[in-house]
């Protein structure tokens, strides 16, 4: 019987370490050649038969309880090297999820041996290394079907499993460590029950802690995700933002080369013109060619090539709206253009959107300046709200509010970094925000 389960022990050995090979190198898009995952699988069986038949006790087809740790830190281990040798890879990371593999096939087969009648585990060895070779089995058929779906997404998927911090993947083992502690603790049978609930408390606890952490952290991540995640859409707006102020500054550089290569044609008919004395015809010719000089397509100069383009580009969005944009004063070159882009981007989207509830006076105006190193800029505009309030911040109409309304938590994680201020003021049917932030 101990060669049974030795044998069912290879067999698995060898599933666990497939299905282990088989993930990481989707996620972590390494390869492994046959050759190598053959003989990785062999030594993977061999060595699993060897350790079993030299450590096994057979006492009624159970193992005896002092050789059960030894065991298990001689198994996982070894098992967990012949997959980072297989790939090549031996990053803490891949190590982690290695062993999170092994330790998801003991507790599931040890789960569906704990269902199974006593009587059945305790005279039937085949009942023990059945669940022990099913669960591995279908590990590795999930494993395959997880290859063919991601064949063309690897790179979005090796991406996820990156930006998953590492604690998380320990939070993981450990829990699922607590999980095998808590089935084998009902499997082994005692007639000392008190100790027996006494430990699968404890165990039960340090269970609890660890998914409540694992939440906490999940949750945290998800957040700092999608922090980012708009941030990242900010920065592409102000690169848009950009393309389009160089894409407007080169049409305009071409208005005026072709303008200076007529110019002196120009400047040649209105001398014979006013040789001749035909000062009408002068006069409507110079009215022609006036008509001709090119002009800057920027609605607004702020003295920051950003933010024209900005404002530029949130007027040409809005007019279809009727809203109208109405800047006074100047911004600065000497703010980051990053930081400049995520406060007045937001602002100005958050008074547009105020802006499309109402029917008229839909003006919004925004006031720019800097003295002794400190640039203030104040963006009002009518809204619904009635009352007068103080440092009040909306929150936002759109219906995903959890993908949305990070607007003013980014505009005050930039007055912060610059040792500024920000405020608002809802008062006479008006927002008002004001925002200074320290230069120097």
């Amino acid at each position: 019987m101990s060669m049974l389960y030795a044998a069912s022990t290879a067999i698995s050995n060898i599933m666990v370490v497939s299905a282990v090979i088989l993930f990481l190198s989707v996620v972590t898009e390494r390869s492994c050649s046959k050759l190598r995952f053959a003989v990785i699988a062999f030594t993977a069986a061999i060595t699993g038969f060897m350790i079993q038949l030299l450590f096994r006790e057979i006492n009624g087809n159970y193992l005896n309880e002092s050789y059960f740790f030894l065991l298990l830190f001689l198994d996982f281990p070894r098992l967990c090297l012949l997959t980072l040798i297989a790939l090549k890879n031996f990053g803490f990371r891949e190590i982690v999820t290695t062993l999170i593999i092994q330790f998801m096939c003991l507790v599931l087969s040890s789960s569906v041996t704990a269902l199974l009648p006593t009587d059945i585990t305790e005279n039937n060895l085949y009942a023990v290394c059945i669940p022990k070779i099913a669960v591995p089995a279908c590990i590795l058929i999930l494993s395959f079907v997880f290859k063919r779906k991601t064949k063309y997404n690897a790179k979005i998927v090796n991406g996820a499993y990156s930006s998953i911090p590492v604690h998380i993947y320990i939070f993981v083992l450990i829990a699922l460590f607590l999980e095998d502690g808590l089935v084998e603790l009902l499997c082994y049978g005692t007639p000392k029950i008190e100790i027996k609930i006494k430990v699968a408390k404890i165990l039960l606890l340090f269970l609890i802690i660890c998914v409540t952490v694992l939440i906490i952290s999940l949750t945290v991540n998800v957040l700092y995700q999608k922090y980012y995640a708009r941030v990242n859409n900010i920065l592409e707006d102000q690169v848009n933002s950009q393309l389009i102020h160089y894409k407007k500054r080169e049409k305009i550089d071409l208005e005026i080369q072709s303008f200076r290569h007529d110019f002196n044609n120009h400047v040649k008919c209105l001398e014979s013109l006013m040789a001749a004395q035909k000062f009408n015809e002068a006069t409507a010719y110079l009215e022609k060619i006036s008509g001709m000089m090119p002009f800057g397509e920027f609605l607004f100069r702020t003295g920051n090539y950003i933010s024209d383009a900005i404002l530029t580009e949130a007027q040409e969005n809005c007019a279809k709206d009727n809203i109208n944009i109405n800047f006074k004063g100047c911004i600065p070159q000497n703010v980051d253009s990053t930081d400049l882009c995520i406060i007045l981007s937001n602002a100005l989207k958050n008074a547009i959107e105020a802006c499309h509830d109402l029917t008229e006076n839909k003006i919004v105006f925004v006031y720019g300046n800097c003295q002794q190193g400190v640039m203030v800029l104040i963006i009002k505009n009518p809204t619904s709200i009635k009352g007068c309030a103080k440092d009040i911040f909306p929150t936002t109409s759109k219906p995903d509010k959890l993908s949305h309304g990070f607007g003013f938590y980014n505009m005050q994680h930039i007055v912060n970094k610059y040792g500024g201020t920000m405020h608002t003021l809802i008062e006479d049917g008006f927002f008002t925000l004001s925002i200074t932030l320290e230069l120097q």
